[in-house]
Order: structure tokens, then sequence, then C-alpha cells
């Protein structure tokens, strides 16, 4: 499933995007069911949950979550499907990462600046006619953050994202060829839904790569 950052300004718009996929299904129980697949039991922890964050912290909806909460209002047909494409879409306000045009060198530079003003790992990808391109960098973090992911343990961490990408890639149509390091790197070959896959899972390395340094 995607990984969605918990701020206000994202949540509003999933709230909508929910009303207008699941018409016939009541907005309180659509913002139950949010609340359950972010992990909390009430839509009302959710709030305090976001009141009283320090930051938005990245969080991968679970739809299975999702579906037993809403079968227990009385919904036991609705899957969620619209989830993922909802905060996959181009209007989210604060994404994990983006699809950007290949070449695009004003999008790309916009996204860069986004992510510095936001403080998170600079992650795109490129869609091609038939195969993805995903980058990262994190040059875009501020402070020691960067140090999580180039001094020590950064091997380890090197590990770990090859494993992720091993893992995903597996069964993936192309040959997908992976360079780099935690602090910057591509993976070229990608299928789009691969390639969107991996980088929900690189952002949330990457993320916790970063602050748990400054807490050192």
């Amino acid at each position: 499933m995607a990984v969605l950052r918990l701020t206000p300004a994202n949540l509003t718009f999933v709230k909508r995007s929910l009303r207008a996929a699941y018409p016939n299904v009541k907005s309180s129980h659509l913002t139950e069911g949010l609340a359950a697949a972010v992990g909390e039991n009430t839509h009302a922890a959710l709030l305090a949950r976001i009141s009283g964050q320090a930051e938005a912290e990245p969080v991968q909806l679970d739809r299975d979550r999702w579906r037993q909460r809403l079968t227990e209002l009385g919904y036991p047909s609705l899957s969620g499907e619209a989830l993922t494409p909802i905060v996959r879409d181009d209007a989210l306000p604060d994404p994990c990462w983006r699809v950007l045009p290949r070449r695009n060198i004003p999008a790309i530079n916009a996204w860069f600046y986004q992510c510095r003003r936001d403080d998170i790992p600079d992650i795109y990808v490129n869609v091609a006619r038939k195969y993805a391109r995903l980058e990262w960098d994190c040059i875009s973090t501020e402070g020691n953050g960067d140090k999580g992911v180039t001094g020590e343990g950064s091997r380890e961490l090197g590990r770990a994202m090859f494993a992720t990408f091993q893992r995903l890639a597996i069964h993936a149509s192309g040959k997908p060829m992976y360079q780099g390091s935690p602090f910057v790197g591509t993976i070229e070959g990608l299928d789009p839904p691969t390639a969107f896959a991996i980088a929900d899972a690189f952002f949330v390395t990457l993320f916790r790569a970063t602050r748990e340094r400054r807490l050192k």
C-alpha cells in the first residue's frame, strides 16, 4: 500500500477525494475508515495525533484495517482500492515523492525546493513509454540528518535498501539496474507499479534514517 505524510493539508485532500470516490458512504464513516487505515482507532485519535506531532511522519496505509472498519460500519464490499491512487495523486499537497517528466528541469528543480522546504529526501520517478527510472537524493535534507545516510551505519542502510529493491522487483518485468548509495542513487528499467512501491519504501527508510541521526 501507499505511504502518506500526515499533514493537515493531506488529510483534507484525502477526505475530500474519498467522498468523491464513495458518494454513497457517509462522510463520517469514510473518515473513520481513513483513521483505521493509518493505525488509529477513531478519527478523533487521528486528529489528536496530528495536533501533537512535531512534524509529519510517513505512514503506510493499511487496506485490511480499512476494510475491517468499513465492514463494522455496514459496508462489507468496500475494498479501499481508491486509497492508493488518491495518495499518489499529483494534486496531493504534501507528497512523499513525485512522478516527474524526464528532462523537465523546471519541474525537477521545483520539486527539489519543495523537498528542501519540507526537509525530506528528494525522491521522484520518471515514467517513459514502458519503463520508469527512480531517483533519490538526500541533499535536500538539513543538518546532521545527512550523516544518517552517509556516515556510520550507511553501509548497513544501503544493504537494507538494496534488499528492499530485490524483494519488490523480483517478479517485475524488465531488467532493472540499481546504482548508488543511501545518499544518492538511481534504479533504471522498472515497471511503473514497482517503481512506485520502491519509492514509497525508500522514502520511509530515508526519512527515518535522517531523523534518527538527529536524535543522537
